[in-house]
């Protein structure tokens, strides 16, 4: 049995470290590349600080999970166990600060339509003179 001495300088890399992503090292879900990448593309600002992504993806996955816990809450008081798009309404809605962050935002669920005129919608009246 041969014994290897391990050397105790930094130029060895005998072992290589596991690689980790930016969301695990900051202890998040969400991607905190792809934040960085979108960004970087989708704005007029072309150099993003390097906690600037991680801060908006905490803030992202905090809204994200609030709302998926008050609808939760809500599908789980009607004895349900799917929650419908309906839930995430009535939660965006239901809270306060919710409804004032999302206030200017339309949700379309489906092809519901409550309190909408009989003019505005459409009826065949090909059926009707048969």
């Amino acid at each position: 049995m041969t014994r290897v001495k391990k050397s105790t300088s930094s130029k060895d890399k005998s072992e290589p470290k596991p690689l980790t992503s930016k969301s695990q090292k900051a202890g998040l879900v969400f991607p905190v590349a792809r934040i960085n990448r979108f960004l970087k593309k989708n704005t007029t600002l072309k150099r993003v600080g390097s906690s600037a992504p991680i801060y908006m993806t905490a803030v992202i996955e905090y809204i994200v999970n609030e709302i998926i816990e008050i609808a939760g809450n809500i599908t789980s008081d009607a004895s349900r166990k799917t929650v419908s798009p309906e839930d995430l309404v009535k939660a965006l809605r239901g809270d306060k600060d919710l409804a004032k962050l999302f206030n200017c935002q339309s949700v379309f669920v489906g092809d519901k339509l409550n309190k909408v005129t009989e003019t505005i919608t459409y009826s065949d009246k090909s059926n009707k003179k048969k």
